[in-house]
């Protein structure tokens, strides 16, 4: 025990490093205890003052675990104040306090707005694509965030600066902040508080921790092989083709519309068209968020769980989706968006899905007011979606258009009229309602016009939302952690002329049971006589009674909810967020009475079990599906059509193309300004590539305006990774054919006419690799260009760059 006096004999608590940590740990949690105090406040109405102190007592702990630890660390290793290296370790201390206070006010602020705390999910969607999220983060910014990021720089950085005084007559004032904290951990008295604000109770740092924990015991479970065969359709007996026209409504509950809410006159046009045709009563989203939701509807499959949209990258998606088997049906495939197009990758996305055709936000003409941070108002799309379909009579088409004025944060047309709800539907609530109607509107202008150009007479409109939205029903907002029904309750609708003349389906009335979004693809399958000869679909057709099965849910960041879903008895697993919960939705829709504490614990801990499993499941199919799909890249001997670079020997070149072409859903090729081109070109390297690589993709315009008779010369240039990084090339096989599809984007104001598309490569960074005596550039082919619509509005001419 020799050295133990030494060590004790260096030890002081009134060293110069003590007072000025302890300072800059004490000051943080006094504004961090007003702050999450005054959130709570306004969360609850009447908490107790014992509910203010559990909630933060957790930062309490961390912040005195950490200046308590810096603080004696410091003393043991410079009790004088003598050594350099000490002082700016405190230094470094006090740097990272201002981080964590930063972090800990962020996650506090989520929580107001959402309800929910920040996780690694949140922390990772951010670091990717923080340009693309911004103004979904600034659109709740507040002026006092603004406050509370400087006081945490000066509180946090102003005692690193502080040559320090002995702590004093301060000694004892410190000591005796400890007591509760041991009190409260010894005896282990906690009151526990409200439910509304019991998710504070950890401290930003505690809550990461065992979400990191969560994650680093993630597993995965090798699929059925039966799963992995790909989806191959034959023409049955009853074979008829038919227009499709799908709107998904963005972030609509099945209760704020009039259809399940007679109350609330916000959907008249869905009500009009439910009398004509089939109302789904218990339609359910998979994943409430819409990317996911996509995949489940058009593909009848349940999507991948994890957050980032994995499905919009080469060989991400589960399978063959509906538009590609329809377009071999002999179907043109549209889909209609207003958001910007770019934002979760949803132009790979559609691309994956094999729409023929995609128009989003700056495709669409100009002169529609932006209502959110995503894109502008529904009617943009209107006569874009009937002009496109009306183009080829007598060929059947399959239109996809996807709303968005309903999505948070709600804005509509300025000249939009506001209307009263009654008691109790303020603020955003009230705000959303509004957006529904105009959503309602669009549709009823949508149906209006397709009977308007005769191109109802043999269509069949499919209407339902592709998740629902929260307003604190279960202390939560919005939808993307949403796995109460108000989240995934949605309403649909089937409606048309193709329903009629069919004994086996009652072409007006309602569909019974429980339904899921996974349900469409089988079901229009059916209807048009399509038979399914292999492969696999999770869904059940609509028009036979509901099959006795379990439905899986899953909230869209991770680890964080999942539930499963037996007639009307429900079970929500909420991982180390808060208890399971187990409700009978036929006697308790609402979902408030947790049954779950009825439940025996065996059977509960099975239904957990099972969860998970479903998801290790669900993980281990999508790993299959990468791996087949990289082992789908093959040798292939053909000669080059083009070819980059050198080799060792400079007679050999690097990268060749052995084929390379646009895509395009018409002949001659043609394109709106802001939409974009693929091309499909195969690579391959002729020895391994030391260095990065990258496509280069030109649209060039040379002519005169028919206008003004002037002379136009415009270029637009891009960038693509192959692959969409997924495959860098350093890791290309030499001889091996490497597929790929390559996206030219073309302008919103590049000028119309005919354009010239060509593609190249170049180091990352780097120049242009030139090869062959015709140039580094290879012709793709040539492009009619045709000009967006409408009148801009001020401001409107040059791209708006101030959304995702």
């Amino acid at each position: 025990m020799r050295w133990l006096t030494p060590l004790l004999t260096r030890l002081s608590f009134s060293g110069p490093h003590m007072r000025p940590v302890l300072y800059g740990a004490l000051l943080p949690w006094l504004l961090l205890l007003g702050y999450r105090s005054w959130l709570c406040s306004q969360a609850v109405d009447a908490l107790r003052l014992e509910d203010y102190w559990e909630v933060n007592l957790g930062d309490l702990e961390f912040w005195w675990a950490w200046a308590g630890g810096w603080a004696l660390g410091l003393s043991l290793a410079d009790p004088d104040g003598s050594s350099r290296w000490a002082w700016a370790l405190r230094g470094l201390q006090h740097v990272l306090v201002a981080v964590f206070f930063g972090l800990t006010a962020l996650d506090l602020q989520y929580w107001s707005v959402t309800g929910s705390r920040a996780d690694w999910d949140a922390a990772a969607v951010l670091w990717r694509d923080l340009p693309m999220f911004w103004p979904v983060v600034a659109s709740e910014f507040r002026w006092y965030h603004l406050l509370i990021v400087m006081a945490a720089l000066i509180v946090s950085l102003a005692p690193a600066i502080w040559r320090g005084r002995p702590l004093g007559r301060w000694r004892p004032a410190l000591y005796l902040l400890f007591v509760p904290i041991l009190w409260m951990e010894v005896i282990d008295t906690r009151p526990g508080a409200v439910a509304s604000v019991k998710l504070l109770q950890a401290s930003f740092s505690e809550h990461m921790y065992w979400d990191w924990v969560e994650r680093a015991g993630d597993v995965s479970q090798p699929p059925d092989p039966a799963r992995l065969e790909p989806l191959v359709l034959a023409r049955g007996p009853d074979w008829r083709p038919f227009n499709i026209v799908m709107v998904l409504m963005e972030s609509v509950s099945a209760d704020r519309t009039t259809l399940h809410r007679p109350d609330l006159p916000t959907t008249p046009n869905l009500v009009a068209l439910a009398q004509r045709g089939l109302s789904v009563v218990e339609m359910n989203a998979v994943v409430p968020h819409t990317s996911k939701s996509l995949v489940s509807i058009l593909c009848g499959r349940y999507p991948r769980l994890t957050t980032e949209v994995s499905e919009a990258r080469p060989g991400g998606l589960p399978g063959r989706c509906l538009p590609e088997l329809l377009s071999e049906q002999g179907y043109r495939t549209a889909f209609f968006q207003t958001a910007r197009e770019t934002f979760e990758d949803r132009f790979r996305l559609i691309h994956n899905l094999r729409f023929g055709t995609f128009l989003g936000r700056d495709a669409l003409p100009w002169g529609f007011e932006k209502v959110n941070y995503f894109g502008v108002e529904d009617q943009a799309m209107l006569e874009p979606g009937l002009d496109w379909s009306a183009e080829e009579p007598g060929r059947p088409f399959f239109a996809t258009y996807l709303t968005l004025t309903s999505h948070h944060n709600y804005g509509v047309p300025e000249d939009w009229p506001r209307q009263e709800y009654g008691e109790g539907v303020n603020g955003k609530s009230w705000k959303q309602l509004d957006a529904i109607r105009y959503v309602d509107d669009f549709l009823g202008k949508l149906v209006a016009g397709y009977r308007a150009r005769g191109l109802d007479r043999d269509t069949l409109f499919v209407i339902l939302g592709d998740h629902g939205e929260a307003f604190g029903e279960h202390g939560r907002s919005q939808h993307d952690l949403i796995i109460w029904q108000e989240g995934l309750h949605i309403p649909a609708v089937l409606a048309g002329t193709p329903l009629e003349g069919r004994p086996e389906i009652a072409a007006r009335g309602t569909i019974t049971g429980v339904r899921s979004q996974l349900d469409l693809v089988p079901s229009l399958l059916g209807l048009l006589g399509l038979e399914v000869v292999s492969g696999w679909l999770d869904g059940s057709t609509l028009f036979r009674p509901a099959p006795d099965r379990v439905l899986y849910h899953s909230c869209w960041r991770s680890h964080r909810c999942i539930a499963r879903r037996s007639g009307e008895r429900k079970f929500i697993e909420h991982y180390r967020e808060k208890s399971p919960q187990y409700f009978g939705l036929d006697e308790d829709p609402a979902e408030r009475d947790n049954r779950a504490k009825k439940l025996e614990p065996d059977q509960i801990r099975f239904w957990q079990q099972e969860l998970h499993d479903w998801r290790a499941q669900n993980l281990g199919y999508y790993e299959a599906i990468d791996a087949r799909f990289f082992a789908s890249f093959l040798p292939d001997d053909r000669p080059a059509i083009r070819s980059w670079g050198a080799t060792d020997d400079p007679a050999v070149p690097l990268i060749d193309a052995l084929d390379c072409a646009l895509e395009a859903a018409s002949d001659p090729v043609s394109a709106v300004a802001g939409s974009a081109l693929w091309a499909r070109c195969t690579w391959r390297a002729r020895a391994p590539i030391r260095e990065g690589w990258e496509v280069r993709v030109r649209i060039h315009h040379t002519g005169a305006d028919p206008v003004t008779g002037q002379a136009i010369d415009r270029t637009a240039e891009d960038t693509w990774f192959p692959l969409d990084g997924r495959l860098p090339t350093w890791r290309w096989e030499p001889g091996q054919g490497v597929p790929d599809a390559i996206r030219l984007p073309i302008p919103p104001d590049f000028p119309a006419g005919a354009a010239e598309a060509a593609i190249t490569w170049r180091r990352l960074g780097g120049r242009l690799l030139e090869r062959d005596e015709g140039g580094e550039w290879l012709p793709l082919g040539t492009v009619q260009i045709r000009a967006r619509g409408g009148t801009p509005l001020p401001g409107e001419v040059e791209p708006d760059e101030d959304g995702p």
